[in-house]
């Protein structure tokens, strides 16, 4: 069986709590484990505020910002969806954490993305109907 649940928000840095704890929330009541949990809320963080910061810029509070979880099977799915100017997050290199302090990019940017690649455990991108689409999978143990 397939569960749905859909929240749509305006696009603006104050809503990113709100985001969090409903996909928290959502997810403790299918029976996710913490660890996931706090996984999922990591993830969710850094792809809305990136979403928001780089994404819709000076724009933020006139575009929204789409979720939609699904529970189907063993996977629960977080995908989100933007308006933003198309960008594929797993098209960029990931920071390299042996680098040092001194090699490492001045925007010291990436670090969101690696985060997630890393917690979660399946990511997918697309862009269609002038719309980002990320999708964010964590399994059920």
């Amino acid at each position: 069986m397939v569960n749905e649940h859909q929240l749509r928000v305006v696009g603006e840095l104050e809503q990113v709590p709100n985001v969090c704890n409903w996909v928290v929330q959502v997810a403790e009541e299918t029976g996710l484990d913490t660890q996931a949990v706090n996984h999922l809320e990591l993830a969710v963080d850094e792809a809305i505020t990136n979403i928001i910061e780089h994404g819709y810029g000076p724009d933020a509070g006139k575009k929204s910002i789409e979720l939609i979880i699904r529970e189907d099977g063993g996977d629960f799915k977080v995908t989100i969806v933007d308006e933003g100017p198309p960008f594929n997050p797993l098209g960029t290199a990931d920071p390299n954490p042996l680098a040092g302090l001194d090699d490492r990019p001045d925007y010291g940017g990436g670090w969101g993305l690696f985060f997630i690649k890393k917690v979660m455990d399946a990511v997918n991108y697309e862009y269609t109907s002038n719309r980002n689409r990320l999708t964010m999978v964590k399994r059920f143990e």
